[in-house]
């Protein structure tokens, strides 16, 4: 996870996901045979119905608990699998 706001970083880009699957993820990769994989993620809770974000990914407040920030080649991996 990244601290501060990585979004005022202009040499990258970056993605949001659930928290909730990066931490299942992990706990997959760190240990296969004692956790389930998650097999998809879904991040159609962070949009409205017009497909607009429905927070402020640069306010704490907004995001506290429930997304985290990765980079974006680490998104692509994720998404082709």
């Amino acid at each position: 996870m990244y601290e501060g706001t990585p979004f005022a970083q202009e040499d990258e880009s970056f993605a949001i996901i659930p928290i909730d699957f990066l931490r299942g993820w992990l706990l997959w990769l760190n240990s296969p045979v004692d956790h389930i994989r998650f097999n998809k993620l879904d991040n159609s809770s962070f949009l409205c119905e017009h497909d607009l974000l429905i927070f402020d990914p640069n306010c704490p407040l907004d995001t506290e608990m429930t997304i985290t920030v990765i980079r974006q080649s680490d998104w692509d991996i994720l998404r082709n699998l």
